[in-house]
């Protein structure tokens, strides 16, 4: 009697979550890029971060046209949804060459769950398409060595500035975008990801390094709690010694950047003469060769990603070592003036 009783009311709970249902359509046209220019709403309003205790399904069916670093954001967010208990499912049409449903599968992605709860695997992505679950420093350590073969053919100072870049980037996601899913009982580090696509025709790499952490505006309020807007955290983490961690074990104490990777990172990106844009909340900034500029979006992401567009120009010439020291001494110049400024202030 009581495991009849007990059925019943399990059936009846399953039926009232299932009108909860939820179908998420990715639609048509799911990619950044607008011409020469990025354009983030059209995949940041697909993503709702409200939904909790619910099943959710995600419908790649009448996608047609994608663009990979933007869907490898929907792994994030699978995840994100994992957390807030809800149950996902996927929709995609196997009998297309092309589209929304082909690009998931050649990134691998349909090992999702598997992936954020099994650290000795990883996805089993194309190898000109790669998805990495970052979830360690030798998962970073994988992706780089991943990175650096797509630009071997340009010369060892392609190969180490990208890899400082990159590597910077991962720190960052690491230290900051840290989250946890609770799965059965067990607490599981929530995986950032990296997606790189050498697109042949255009002459370029796009890369993309994401999270669902705190996003950078929480994170630098620990010691900036005037930041008024995730726009203005956004250029603030980019000056000098401003990002960092801040706990009682700092890890960039013993780095020679420390608080300057993102400051450092930027300058490399415009002698690249590549494009980087950074999204946290509804915040982006873009750095170009020529500028800096930033914008408050209408959508959002809950946590952060750097989006990469690297042009591989092999008339572009540049010496890494000497780069380097240039952008230290710049970015010691301005620590200087932003202290002795700070000084004035206080005896004013």
């Amino acid at each position: 009697m009581k495991s009849s009783i007990f059925e019943q009311m399990h059936s009846v709970k399953r039926k009232i979550r299932q009108q909860k249902r939820v179908s998420l359509k990715i639609p048509a046209g799911f990619s950044f890029n607008r011409g020469d220019a990025k354009n983030f709403e059209p995949v940041l309003s697909f993503f709702d971060w409200s939904l909790e205790n619910c099943p959710v399904e995600i419908d790649f069916t009448g996608c047609s046209s994608a663009n990979y670093q933007a869907l490898s954001l929907v792994t994030l967010y699978c995840w994100h949804l994992k957390q807030r208990n809800c149950t996902i499912s996927f929709s995609t049409d196997n009998t297309s060459d092309q589209g929304a449903s082909k690009m998931w599968t050649m990134m691998g992605a349909q090992g999702v769950f598997a992936v954020s709860t099994d650290p000795s695997i990883n996805f089993k992505s194309s190898a000109v398409k790669p998805l990495i679950a970052i979830r360690n420093f030798q998962d970073g350590k994988l992706a780089i060595e991943k990175a650096e073969k797509f630009v071997e053919r340009f010369g060892v100072e392609y190969q180490k500035t990208l890899r400082y870049v990159l590597s910077e980037l991962i720190y960052n996601t690491l230290e900051h975008g840290a989250r946890h899913l609770n799965w059965r009982g067990k607490i599981f580090p929530t995986p950032s990801i990296l997606q790189f696509s050498w697109y042949e025709q255009a002459n370029e790499i796009g890369i993309l390094i994401g999270d669902v952490g705190i996003g950078v505006s929480r994170h630098l309020a620990q010691s900036y709690p005037t930041t008024s807007s995730d726009e203005e955290a956004l250029r603030l983490a980019i000056q000098p010694e401003i990002s960092g961690t801040f706990g009682k074990q700092d890890p960039y104490t013993n780095r020679n950047n420390a608080g300057m990777g993102l400051f450092l990172s930027s300058n490399i990106i415009r002698r690249l003469r590549a494009d980087m844009h950074l999204v946290s909340g509804n915040g982006v900034l873009h750095v170009s060769p020529n500028d800096l500029t930033s914008q408050t979006l209408k959508s959002q992401w809950n946590g952060c990603f750097a989006l990469l567009t690297v042009k591989l120009d092999q008339s572009n010439k540049f010496a890494y070592d000497l780069m380097m020291e240039e952008f230290r001494q710049q970015a010691r110049n301005e620590v200087q003036a932003r202290k002795g400024a700070e000084a004035e202030d206080r005896h004013y």
